[in-house]
């Protein structure tokens, strides 16, 4: 599964004009406007277009007709995860402060519900159940953040661009875009004494999806959307493009996820 928003955040990285822009939903302003009952806002908050073709394409990349001790439970299984994932972005409407934060919510109240619906039926296997639903959001593995579909594009981009710095900055950027408001972001820039970008970090000081799982008992999930993060830029090379790529450390076990891009061919 290559989702719509890693294409978002690494094609915005070329310039383009700034009229052009995707948005994933629009039912921030439903949520901030309840003039209906619960079971329509429900609908509302769930049923965006975006979000339904997530799901489409979401429960046609979850591998379980792999897993032996799922077969011939799919379609059960797939029934149980949207209706947890249903209750969960109910459940968390008022963490819906924009549209991209009701997009996270969304993406996240699958991803929670995915894992808890399949944890039983995998022995509580923790390891292997949050590799399964990395799958679902195009992650060959969780803990080396590799991601299918992903490097060509970042490749080709990293390719034709003649400063390699200066397009992940920018993509660094796209990606505090793509947050909204729901993320505390701060973005740093380095630079020689000629004004020339030698540096670039970016600081997560909030995270939406930290603050779900953490309030859902659930802090082991985040791990997913933190290799999703990291597999951004996973295709950095530094003896290739001249750019080092580290990301130092995450909110799962600090108080804050910096990613830093330096240059290293001067």
């Amino acid at each position: 599964m290559f989702p719509l928003r890693t294409f978002w955040r690494i094609t915005c990285s070329f310039r383009i004009p700034s009229s052009v822009s995707l948005r994933s939903s629009s039912f921030s302003n439903h949520i901030r406007h309840q003039n209906s009952g619960k079971e329509e806002n429900e609908q509302v908050v769930f049923d965006s277009v975006v979000n339904r073709a997530f799901r489409h394409v979401y429960f046609r990349t979850l591998p379980l007709r792999r897993q032996p001790e799922l077969k011939g439970k799919e379609k059960e299984i797939c029934e149980s995860i949207e209706a947890e994932a249903r209750q969960l972005c109910w459940k968390h409407r008022e963490r819906v402060v924009d549209d991209r934060s009701a997009a996270h919510i969304h993406l996240s109240s699958m991803a929670l519900s995915t894992y808890k619906t399949l944890l039983p039926f995998l022995d509580s296997n923790e390891e292997r159940t949050l590799n399964i639903v990395g799958r679902g959001f195009g992650l060959a593995d969780v803990n080396s953040s590799s991601k299918s579909g992903l490097q060509w594009i970042l490749q080709f981009m990293l390719l034709v661009s003649l400063n390699k710095l200066s397009t992940l900055k920018r993509m660094a950027e796209n990606i505090e875009r793509d947050f909204g408001k729901s993320f505390d972001i701060i973005q740093e820039s380095e630079v020689d004494s000629n004004n020339k970008l030698v540096a670039h970090q970016m600081i997560v000081r909030r995270c939406l999806y930290n603050d779900f799982f953490v309030a859902e008992g659930y802090p082991q999930v985040t791990r997913l959307f933190c290799a999703l993060d990291r597999s951004y830029f996973g295709e950095v090379k530094e003896k290739r493009h001249g750019v080092r790529f580290t990301l130092s450390q995450t909110l799962v076990d600090s108080d804050s996820c910096i990613f830093r891009l330096e240059k290293t061919r001067r």
